[in-house]
């Protein structure tokens, strides 16, 4: 008797047990369901976003991350060509994309949160081209600029006088360039001491081969940034605003930086560098 009343209890208490973890189960499914979430596209641009094996990841991505948990926001994010990203992003409410430029004529079509993780740009020759001398901007006009066909450098570029197709060649590949870089048949490359290593090694050039012309004027990208679609919930935009104060006061983007960053000089003496170059090799 004793035994069936032992056994009659240990199955009640089984029994509420189970209800009681089906019932956790379901509040913290129903607490998620409830989440804001938000849809982040992005590129391939290390070091800022790219896939390694499955995950995609990179500063900004993982600097995105951090800000969407502290702001209690559920991110997923979607990796594409540029031009699909961008548009995706356009298109879609509660949706934005990172790593973005924050050009004039995008600022009234995104929500902006950041800056994020940039570098500054400069303009890039190999080494062994002591006849290409640049001292001020007209004088990029004298060479040939050879780029992907949607990076934000393009409009500053053809503002300053530059003919696509002539001496600015645009490319539909991410590094099509390279190739005509390295055989000289294009005199300059742009971009920073960040992005440069990634991209270089799709053309088997070393960094070290390369020396910075001239630097891109900040105002003509103005950083990199989480762009979200204009129609995305004030809830959302503003919960990511005091989160970004929050994470660029603690220290964490430089924390992130450092784990995808290494040195990549192109001069061993860092005394000899002028201040053009300085600015070109600075994080």
């Amino acid at each position: 008797m004793k035994n069936g009343h032992f056994v009659k209890n240990t199955s009640l208490f089984n029994g509420s047990l189970l209800f009681l973890m089906s019932l956790c189960t379901f509040l913290v499914d129903a607490a998620e369901s409830k989440k804001l979430a938000l849809h982040i596209y992005t590129e391939n641009l290390p070091p800022y976003n790219f896939k390694n094996e499955e995950k995609i990841t990179g500063i900004n991505i993982e600097a995105t991350r951090a800000l969407c948990e502290i702001a209690d926001i559920k991110c997923t994010f979607e990796l594409l060509p540029w031009n699909r990203a961008y548009r995706n992003a356009l298109d879609n409410p509660n949706s934005g994309i990172v790593s973005t430029s924050r050009l004039v004529k995008r600022e009234t079509l995104f929500k902006w949160i950041g800056p994020l993780a940039s570098a500054n740009a400069c303009f890039f020759k190999l080494a062994e081209r002591q006849d290409i001398i640049v001292s001020k901007p007209s004088d990029l006009l004298n060479y040939k600029i050879g780029m992907a066909k949607d990076l934000a450098f393009k409009d500053y570029l053809v503002n300053l006088g530059f003919i696509p197709g002539q001496n600015l060649i645009l490319y539909t590949r991410p590094f099509g360039n390279l190739r005509a870089f390295k055989q000289g048949r294009i005199d300059l490359i742009v971009g920073s001491v960040n992005s440069l290593p990634f991209q270089l090694s799709e053309g088997d050039i070393d960094m070290q081969a390369l020396s910075p012309v001239f630097p891109v004027p900040d105002s003509t990208v103005n950083g990199n940034f989480l762009a979200l679609n204009i129609n995305t919930t004030d809830e959302i935009y503003l919960a990511l605003e005091r989160a970004i104060q929050d994470f660029t006061s603690s220290g964490q983007l430089e924390r992130i930086r450092a784990e995808f960053q290494s040195d990549h000089a192109l001069l061993e003496d860092k005394k000899a560098l002028n201040a053009m170059q300085k600015t070109c090799l600075s994080y």
